[in-house]
């Protein structure tokens, strides 16, 4: 049996042979799900998550079809949205684009070429939006680790910043590297060197409080952001990540890593005091022999 590779569709309305006509027309470009109500509509988008275009009848009944397209927006937001209607004002027109964020409009009764055009140009806005979201995460991850990469922190950490010195609140950055990572690079080649790289992010991503952004900051260093976390919860998070990469090994060698954190507002007043407060204390926690983490050294203002 020959897979179906169509894109599929879901198609919502409460009268069958509406259903049963949109069927008939869209099977040839599509795979087309059908449903009778918003509650067996959400059932589907769980359970298909590639659905590519949500047509919906602009009265579902007694709900409205613009509220249903527009919590598929927030649930769905790469989805093209296409609102049926007998007859649609320019009123109830403005609402769908500025509710739901609809892409097209399709009268009833409707030409069949018209209708698979509409639908075909609602996939391409689909396919248009994915590729953007590709290239754009592309932007933002390290082949090597998956982690964000060095651009994605500097843009992340004054985000937090400045959102964290408006509220008030504890921010904490932890950087972190490899140690004698050179001496593994040597012995192994790079591509082990790679490989070991990528193990060591996987670890401290698993170790890693839910909510907080760890990127490769660069070679074998690492940066993790915390929000909402002081220096004594941040000294915390980070023995525990260095204890669990110390139980590790690739290759039979042994794995450690140092440690540097700082916070504000008790390291640093700035972004850029709160980088160099933990760069610094990673670089004496390496000066102290490695394999330990040291805590913030306080600018002098």
């Amino acid at each position: 049996m020959m897979e179906n590779n169509l894109p599929k569709i879901l198609c919502v309305d409460d009268e069958l042979g509406i259903l049963e006509s949109l069927e008939r027309t869209l099977r040839r470009r599509f795979e087309v799900l059908l449903a009778t109500d918003t509650i067996d509509a959400f059932a589907i988008l769980e359970q298909n998550p590639d659905i590519s275009v949500v047509i919906s009848d602009h009265i579902l009944g007694t709900e409205n079809g613009v509220e249903f397209l527009s919590k598929v927006e927030k649930a769905v937001p790469s989805c093209g949205r296409v609102l049926l209607s007998g007859q649609i004002d320019l009123k109830s027109m403005e609402d769908a684009i500025n509710t739901a964020k609809v892409h097209k409009f399709i009268m009833k009764p409707w030409e069949n070429d018209q209708l698979l055009i509409q639908v075909v140009e609602a996939y391409k806005f689909h396919k248009s939006l994915m590729e953007s979201q590709r290239l754009q995460k592309l932007a933002i991850t390290d082949p090597v680790t998956q982690l964000t990469n060095h651009r994605f922190f500097q843009e992340r950490i004054r985000i937090e910043f400045d959102r964290h010195k408006d509220k008030k609140r504890a921010l904490s950055l932890i950087m972190i590297d490899i140690d004698h990572f050179k001496k593994f690079n040597d012995r192994f080649g790079h591509p082990e060197g790679d490989k070991l790289l990528a193990q060591v992010a996987e670890e401290l991503k698993n170790n890693c409080p839910e909510g907080d952004s760890i990127s490769r900051y660069g070679g074998e260093e690492f940066a993790v952001i915390l929000p909402n976390t002081t220096s004594e919860e941040a000294l915390m998070v980070a023995e525990r990540m260095r204890n669990h990469v110390l139980n590790c090994s690739f290759n039979n060698y042994p794995l450690s890593i140092s440690l540097g954190i700082a916070s504000y507002p008790q390291h640093a007043d700035s972004v850029d005091e709160l980088i160099i407060s933990a760069d610094q204390s990673l670089y004496q926690a390496k000066r102290r022999g490695r394999n330990q983490t040291v805590v913030g050294l306080n600018f002098d203002h």
